[in-house]
C-alpha cells in the first residue's frame, strides 16, 4: 500500500507543477501525456498529511508528509514516534518542514466506559483539557484533531477556550523556564467536513518536557473514527 502512495504522491505532485505533458510508467500507475492545463494556485506545492508507524509508512511520510498525523499514546510514547518520524524526514532534508498533528477525543465529564484507543481522550472543562494537552503540545505538537462534539457553536467554544489556556499555562512555565521551547496550537474538527476548520489562532507561548502531575492532499488514516 505505501508503495502505491508513493508512486502517487510522486506523479501528484509532478501532475502539478509540470509545464511540459509527459510519460511515466511505474509499478502502480502508467500515465502518457500527463499534463494539468489549469493548476491550482499553489501549483505543486500541496499540503500532504500522512500518518503510519510501519517502516514503511515513516519512509513515505518522510519524503512526502507537510503534517504527520500520530497515533494516539502517551506523550512519552508520542515523543518516541515523533522522533521516529523526523529521522525518516531529515534523510530528505525535510526535518524542518513537519508538522505534527495529534487526534483527541473529548468525552463527557465523569465518563467511564472503555477506550477505543484511536485517539488520546480527555474529559472536563476546558481547564481541565488544556492541562491533559499542555504535555503533548510542548512536545512540538501544533495540531489537535478533536472528535467526540459535533455541534459548530460547542466546538469553537470549547477549542477557543481550550487553546487560549493552554498558551497561558505554557507561559506561566516559561516565566519559570525561560529556555522552555515555543508552543504553538490549533484545534481542528475530525468529524463533521463543514467544521473541519482551525478554531482559533496559534498562540506564541513556551513550554518543554516539565509536566509531571490550503490546499492539501489529505490521505486519512481513519484516527479518531
Amino acid at each position: 500500500m505505501w508503495q502505491r502512495i508513493d508512486e502517487y504522491l510522486v506523479l501528484l505532485k509532478r501532475l502539478w507543477s509540470n509545464d511540459e505533458p509527459f510519460d511515466h510508467e511505474g509499478a502502480f500507475y502508467s500515465v502518457k501525456g500527463g499534463y494539468v492545463p489549469r493548476k491550482g494556485p499553489h501549483g505543486g506545492d500541496l499540503t500532504i498529511r500522512l500518518g503510519g508507524q510501519s517502516g514503511t509508512a515513516l519512509k513515505v511520510a518522510g519524503r512526502h508528509a507537510d503534517i504527520f498525523e500520530l497515533a494516539a499514546g502517551s506523550p512519552d510514547e508520542v515523543a518516541q514516534l515523533m522522533q521516529r518520524v523526523r529521522g525518516a524526514a531529515a534523510e530528505h532534508g525535510r526535518a524542518g518542514r513537519l508538522r505534527f498533528a495529534l487526534p483527541v477525543r473529548i468525552r463527557p465529564e465523569g465518563w467511564s466506559g472503555a477506550s477505543d484507543h484511536k485517539a488520546v481522550e480527555v474529559a472536563g472543562p476546558p481547564a481541565r483539557l488544556a492541562l491533559s494537552l499542555l504535555p503533548y503540545a510542548a512536545l512540538g505538537i501544533e495540531e489537535f484533531m478533536i472528535c467526540g462534539i459535533d455541534r459548530p457553536s460547542e466546538i469553537a467554544r470549547i477549542g477557543r477556550e481550550t487553546v487560549t489556556l493552554i498558551a497561558k499555562f505554557a507561559g506561566a512555565v516559561r516565566r519559570r523556564h525561560p529556555g522552555a521551547r515555543n508552543v504553538r496550537v490549533a484545534l481542528v474538527h475530525r468529524g463533521t467536513p463543514s467544521v473541519k476548520s482551525r478554531m482559533a489562532v496559534r498562540p506564541a507561548a513556551a513550554a518543554a518536557g516539565f509536566i509531571k502531575t490550503g490546499h492539501s492532499e489529505d490521505i486519512d488514516q481513519g484516527h479518531c473514527g
